[in-house]
């Protein structure tokens, strides 16, 4: 045997670097942006200042968010302008049902279900299922059409989404032979597609505003579709209006009309002033904090360029709104700041921070120790020795 001089070496102690979640980005909604793509960021005013293709509603809400004390680095303005359309899906019962299988729709996490009878036929499952489906969704802007065997439903509102699934599960001792088919027939269309756009360009947001119309009727709409799809594709946003309704608590007003959409994901802030985007302010203030550094309370947060209602908000009003599940622009210690820091389901927004950090740095450590423990062509043992890097794993993160 003889010595080989040319040897080569290959230490590999992991994986490339997993993609992490950003908790501290808020992306902004505008009609005013021309230029080419649906995202664009921007890290000072005068970087907004200086592009021409912003339009004056983005450039509003740059200067917004970079004049509070506190801000988080960057924010990017999405460009809204799909044609509005109403969603639309058709679920289909087909194949052959047998007894004892369960037919399942979910939507917007709204779950219902029934079991095949005796004998079941596409059109006995059918008509159990649009029966107690129909029921199910009353209190949703949805609204169900069609024959046997489809059950179509449709948005109310244009540009509103709502999640969907159709499932059949198999009966006892047995494999399902009955199919519940859902397909998109009509794709939403309006602010859900340009949401939907602006993440598939950059999906680095979190948190989410929106321009507000000059009309209280689309801005409602608007309103109504950025909450549908935050919660779907769990994102943060916050609402601005200045509703007169909301103070006085009357029925339909702006906030009873969103709390009344479920959607936990969705906080509104009243302001006299819709020139004034205070929900941009509030949220460029509180996304300063990183949640891999600091946890932070969302109620009275100062807010640098936001104004008092002259003749300032009642007693009575304020408990309007808070009672509503609202926010509001108030005084303490005299000078503007925003109230309560609630979401309209009244969960703390600070909650819903935490439990998404939470849950994102958990899935990518776990990830990242099976990516690094597979780049050294190795595995995870079954046993307590080797199994303890994913106890140890899950353990970092909770004292994190």
């Amino acid at each position: 045997m003889t010595w080989d001089p040319n040897v080569s070496v290959t230490v590999v102690t992991g994986a490339q670097p997993v993609d992490r979640a950003v908790f501290t980005i808020p992306l902004h909604l505008s009609s005013s942006p021309s230029f080419p793509e649906r995202v664009r960021s921007y890290g000072s005013s005068p970087e907004a200042v200086a592009d021409t293709l912003l339009g004056a509603e983005g450039l509003a809400a740059v200067n917004a968010h970079f004049a509070q004390d506190l801000k988080s680095p960057t924010i990017k303005i999405g460009r809204s302008g799909d044609t509005p359309a109403a969603m639309v899906v058709t679920f289909t019962v087909a194949g052959v049902p047998l007894v004892d299988e369960v037919y399942r729709i979910t939507v917007n996490g709204i779950i219902t279900e029934i079991v095949a009878g005796a004998a079941p036929t596409i059109s006995s499952v059918h008509t159990a299922l649009e029966a107690a489906y129909t029921a199910a969704i009353a209190a949703e802007a949805l609204t169900n059409s069609g024959v046997d065997p489809d059950i179509i439903t449709t948005a109310d509102n244009l540009g509103e989404p709502f999640s969907y699934l159709a499932e059949v599960d198999d009966p006892p001792g047995g494999e399902a032979t009955g199919t519940l088919v859902a397909v998109l027939t009509t794709p939403n269309g309006g602010i859900g597609s340009d949401l939907d756009a602006c993440r598939a360009e950059d999906p680095d947001f979190y948190g989410l505003t929106a321009e507000i119309d000059s009309t209280p009727a689309d801005n409602l709409v608007i309103m109504e579709a950025c909450s549908a799809w935050a919660q779907i594709n769990e994102k943060i946003f916050l609402g601005q209006s200045d509703d007169g309704d909301v103070l006085t608590a009357t029925a339909s007003n702006d906030l009873e009309v969103l709390a009344a959409k479920n959607n936990s994901r969705t906080a509104y802030i009243w302001h006299h002033s819709n020139t004034e985007l205070a929900a941009v302010a509030w949220m460029a203030y509180k996304f300063q904090a990183d949640p891999d550094e600091v946890t932070t309370a969302w109620a009275y947060a100062p807010l640098s360029g936001i104004s008092l209602k002259p003749a300032r908000i009642t007693s009575t009003e304020q408990n309007n709104i808070e009672t509503q599940l609202g926010n509001v622009v108030l005084a303490f210690g005299g000078n503007p700041k925003a109230s309560m820091g609630i979401t309209t389901t009244d969960r703390k927004i600070d909650t819903w921070i935490t439990a998404d950090w939470l849950e994102a740095r958990s899935r990518e450590a776990y990830i990242q120790l099976l990516s690094d423990v597979s780049a050294r062509n190795q595995k995870i043992g079954l046993n307590d020795k080797e199994l303890q890097a994913i106890v140890n794993t899950g353990q970092g993160i909770l004292d994190w």
